[in-house]
């Protein structure tokens, strides 16, 4: 059945993308602004604008990039899917007729097409021989470019796993994430890319931004609420969180007291159920409703209480970098078995279950 809310909304969108990107900019055929071609709707607003402004800088045509690979589907896309993106090229229905609405000029679909089966036979052997532990695989590089947490984290989300397994499975999708890579060097070898623009900086999604940011190529990831250039050294989202404290120091006292005020309205809101889809986009229903059901137990008063507030098992594990643990199922192993030693009392907050299409019951 047909949302007419969202196909009007959808309507409304790409009429207004006409009225304010209609021009047609001085552009170069064999130049190219990349940006990733995705559903989140939240994204599309700041997308529309900022590829167009970068269109016109470079003189460049936009080109969307399905980033799906690996993650939902195999690397080998099926004839359905390839029927679908053929389809929607054409008729330009749902996302490809908001895209095309504000200037795309064409849609990339990765194909592997075994051309580089020799480089990645020779690549996978010696991956193989030094693979030994989780650490390991959060350390492959390929040219010096890092994909080990790319491959982590893509693999726990494709597979639903609370951990990384190395088994035939693991293996087998190992295999095709090197293919991937090699297609998109590849691309980038052969297309004159001027930007490369994202929203996701994890999984397979980011191996574009990954190899965009080693060829010094201006590279950034959007989201309807900031948005980030890349570099060798920040190649992912929320990286000024690691400045956080030499920041606030910068800040004069009264400044600092009024900033610890606020975060502590935010977290109180939080915790008393509030939920504000401008900070946090993607959580539409909070995971401290006033309406669950819970049992009180009583609590020792002389006893110190330790709270887990734990992450789901497979979602971005390492978004913010490499932790003191290799997942978050071996960090809730460890503080479980080192519990049964401690005097405290322990208690864990289960992670939110999402909603639409982050839930994934």
């Amino acid at each position: 059945m047909i949302n007419l809310k969202k196909f009007f909304s959808n309507y409304r969108f790409k009429i207004h993308n006409k009225k304010i990107f209609n021009q047609k900019y001085d552009t170069q055929k064999d130049k190219k602004i990349l940006i990733e071609f995705n559903s989140f709707a939240t994204t599309h607003i700041p997308m529309s604008y900022f590829s167009n402004i970068l269109s016109e800088k470079y003189k460049a045509k936009i080109v969307a990039t399905y980033n799906y690979h690996l993650l939902v589907n195999d690397f080998k896309s099926s004839p359905f899917i390839k029927l679908k993106w053929f389809l929607g090229k054409l008729i330009r229905f749902n996302y490809f007729g908001i895209y095309k609405s504000f200037g795309t000029s064409d849609f990339i679909l990765p194909e592997n097409n075994y051309q580089f089966i020799y480089e990645r036979k020779k690549l996978i052997k010696q991956l193989k021989k030094k693979i030994k532990s989780k650490n390991d695989v959060l350390k492959i590089k390929i040219k010096s470019i890092l994909i080990g947490d790319l491959i982590y984290d893509t693999y726990l989300k494709r597979f639903k796993k609370k951990t990384l397994e190395f088994d035939k499975n693991f293996f087998s999708f190992l295999e095709q994430f090197i293919d991937l890579y090699f297609y998109w060097e590849n691309y980038f070898d052969n297309n004159n890319i001027k930007a490369t623009v994202g929203h996701h900086t994890v999984y397979s999604y980011a191996l574009p931004l990954r190899i965009s940011i080693k060829r010094n190529i201006p590279t950034f990831a959007i989201n309807c609420i900031e948005m980030y250039q890349l570099n060798k050294k920040n190649f992912s989202t929320n990286y000024q969180y690691g400045d956080y404290k030499k920041n606030f120091k910068k800040l004069s006292e009264e400044k600092q007291k009024k900033a610890l005020a606020l975060a502590n309205k935010k977290l109180f809101d939080r915790v008393r159920g509030k939920v504000n889809l401008n900070e946090v986009d993607y959580i539409s229903k909070s995971a401290f409703s006033p309406d669950l059901n819970y049992n009180i137990k009583k609590s020792k008063k002389d006893k110190i209480k330790v709270l887990i507030a734990s992450h789901d098992f497979f979602d971005s594990v390492h978004v913010y970098g490499n932790l003191i643990f290799p997942d978050f199922y071996e960090w809730l192993r460890f503080i479980g078995q080192n519990t049964k030693k401690s005097k405290a009392e322990w208690y864990i907050k289960t992670h939110p279950d999402y909603q639409g299409k982050f839930n994934l019951s």
